[in-house]
């Protein structure tokens, strides 16, 4: 069950509007940019349920990693769906990933990472342009954080992750 309201009245941060949604009785207070295509992927990820999985996956210890989280609409979905998953949430885009520290600031249980995930660590070019889901490494941009894969989990000491999640863009 799901209800969705404008909870900010004209208020805004980041050009983002504030907004109430109610998943299995329980209050999610979230940050949405209505002119970056935010609403869209909110859409997609809670009403057409484009990550829902139809087999079961235990819920005790499992490591969900979410890369290209956006604002963090699919790490939090992720927690409604298992909420003893450690979830590590990365996202290249600084302000995508303001907002997203924001809407996941809730739980203990998502990392939020401000990092692109790339083949190799270093630093990498990040264009931010267009709708805030396409943003992508590319030859130019602003210089951004880079970190593999490997390098992630040897920082945060995971041995495996059970379930990954990729929607990035790059050249």
């Amino acid at each position: 069950h799901l209800i969705f309201k404008n909870k900010s009245h004209g208020e805004q941060t980041n050009n983002s509007n504030f907004y109430q949604i109610k998943l299995n009785k329980k209050n999610y207070n979230i940050s949405m940019r209505t002119d970056k295509g935010d609403l869209a992927i909110f859409y997609e990820i809670f009403w057409k349920q484009i990550y829902f999985i139809p087999f079961e996956i235990p819920n005790n210890n499992i490591n969900i990693l979410d890369l290209g989280a956006h604002i963090g609409l699919t790490s939090l979905y992720f927690n409604i769906n298992y909420p003893n998953a450690n979830i590590f949430s990365v996202e290249a885009s600084q302000d995508n990933f303001e907002i997203l520290k924001n809407n996941l600031k809730f739980s203990s249980k998502i990392k939020s990472l401000p990092y692109a995930v790339y083949d190799n660590d270093g630093e990498i070019l990040f264009n931010e342009k267009g709708h805030s889901y396409n943003y992508q490494v590319n030859n130019s941009g602003k210089p951004t954080q880079a970190i593999s894969v490997n390098t992630l989990m040897k920082k945060y000491n995971v041995e495996k992750f059970d379930l990954v999640k990729i929607d990035i863009e790059g050249t």
